[in-house]
């Protein structure tokens, strides 16, 4: 004889090939007995015993992940404080240094979605063990480098991959355990990012005036290794058994439309994606002069490397303040997500273009506090305006390609200060170059904002774009879009 809770376990965990073994019932009676044992299971204590594990553990994952982001990309985004040193040991160019950096934050971007390929076949904690075994070596190869070319391989490629691995692994493991409410959860893993570039950028600027740069780098290792080793025994995979039947038929039909990678294409082509992909590109570029040219051009101007790291934090804990805020207003605005990027960008520009006039210390912290609070809501509102833009039904393919801007940019944007800086031996074109391209990127914002206005107003909103049917109907011409589209990428 079988217990109504035993029913409720079993049924998660039948296959499709059990429905040829069972006997036929009625499908209104089938169905009306697993509300009834659903109902049952809510009524009981027995449901809370078994998933208070799951939920606690989820919280320990998180800070798990805090952990893994604060490591990683808190030592992505202090490059800046190595920077100088670089360039003087090995006689270098600032475009050359700067490669190094934004090659390594560019690939984290970049190589997340395919990153997700890994943890599938192996599981979220082997693919974080292989992403923090490659940050690890790549530090320390790093500390025996005789020239910057090495750098892109060890530094580079190596960190950049290892922090893609370890980036997408922690940002689904946290959505598996909480499912569909992992917004507060999924804030906090992410916050590691700014309290490491908070925390890293003083500590190794430090450490570099102290020890120098290459045990600067031996010492970062051993504390990458001691710390983040043992935070990937944390990345388990939930308990499948405590789903529910709908979350598992939810789950098959993911993974079926995930069979079709044109859905990434398709959405690519579009007019609104190609909106959004060029204006997340653009700004990306200019924020990443602040994250490798920031403190040089400081030096530039007299201002020494201790207080030019103090800077950097200032404006790590302003991006941080402007996470905060875009987390706690993002779901509560009157008007378009979209309009929180078209101020962000205005915003950071206009300090941009006054660059040209700061010269002292105390206008530098003004000008990190306002540019931070700007690039931090940037960073977190470009998500949910790509979920507003294109709904959650085409969530994951408008965030992947987000992603992919956001890290083509970071990895074009060495090239925007290090460049001027050769050319000219001043960084005065870069703060027009980096003002010039906030400013435009808000005016495809704008332009995105008016497209969907007049979309709206002919009740077009949810209607396929005429350039996707042409592209559909022609094999030709769809074999030369994923071209291009991988070309882009």
């Amino acid at each position: 004889m079988m217990h109504g809770d035993e029913r409720q376990v079993w049924l998660p965990l039948k296959s499709p090939d059990d429905d040829e073994l069972l006997p036929k019932h009625n499908e209104k009676s089938d169905t009306s007995e697993k509300q009834t044992v659903h109902s049952n299971c809510n009524n009981s204590s027995g449901k809370t015993s078994v998933k208070l594990p799951t939920v606690t553990w989820g919280w320990f994952l998180t800070l798990a992940a805090f952990t893994l982001h604060f490591f990683t990309y808190g030592t992505l985004f202090s490059f800046g404080a190595m920077f100088v040193s670089l360039r003087d040991t090995f006689n270098s160019s600032e475009t050359s240094v700067g490669w190094v950096g934004s090659l390594g934050q560019g690939l984290g971007g970049i190589l997340s979605p395919f990153a997700g390929l890994m943890f599938e076949f192996i599981g979220f904690r082997y693919t974080a063990f292989i992403g923090i075994s490659m940050c690890t070596s790549s530090l320390v190869l790093t500390s025996f480098v005789t020239s910057i070319p090495y750098m892109f391989g060890t530094f580079g490629v190596l960190f950049g991959t290892g922090t893609a691995l370890v980036f997408n692994t922690c940002v689904n493991a946290v959505a598996a355990y909480f499912k569909g409410h992992s917004a507060a959860a999924g804030g906090l893993a992410l916050f590691g990012m700014t309290v490491g570039t908070l925390t890293l950028n003083s500590f190794l600027g430090i450490l570099i005036i102290n020890i120098g740069w290459r045990h600067m780098l031996r010492t970062l290792a051993i504390a990458l290794a001691v710390m983040c080793f043992p935070s990937c025994l944390a990345l388990k995979e939930p308990d499948h058994d405590l789903v529910t039947t709908k979350d598992i038929e939810a789950d098959e039909d993911n993974l079926k439309k995930g069979h079709d990678a044109w859905k990434y294409i398709n959405i690519f082509v579009t007019v609104e994606m190609l909106l959004l992909f060029s204006a997340v590109t653009i700004y990306s570029i200019a924020c990443a002069f602040h994250y490798i040219n920031l403190i040089s051009f400081m030096s530039s101007i007299g201002i020494d490397e201790s207080s030019g790291c103090l800077v950097a934090t200032i404006l790590g804990a302003a991006d941080g303040l402007g996470r905060l805020l875009s987390s706690l207003i993002g779901d509560r605005l009157p008007c378009s997500r979209l309009y929180t990027l078209v101020i962000a960008c205005v915003v950071g520009a206009i300090p941009t273009f006054c660059l040209v006039f700061i010269k002292t210390f105390e206008l530098m912290v003004v000008y990190a506090i306002i540019l931070g609070i700007s690039r931090g809501v940037l960073f977190t509102m470009q998500y949910p305006v790509a979920l507003e833009t294109f709904g959650v039904g085409r969530g994951i393919e408008a965030l992947t390609n987000v992603i992919f801007a956001m890290g083509l940019g970071t990895l074009l944007g060495s090239s925007v200060g290090g460049v001027s800086y050769d050319k000219t031996g001043s960084y005065e074109t870069s703060f027009y170059i980096c003002g010039g391209q906030l400013s435009f990127a808000a005016s495809l914002i704008l332009i995105l904002i008016f497209y969907r206005k007049t979309k709206k107003r002919h009740n077009l909103l949810n209607e396929p774009m005429k350039v996707q049917h042409a592209i559909n109907a022609s094999p030709h011409l769809k074999r030369s879009v994923i071209y291009t589209y991988v070309s882009v990428i």
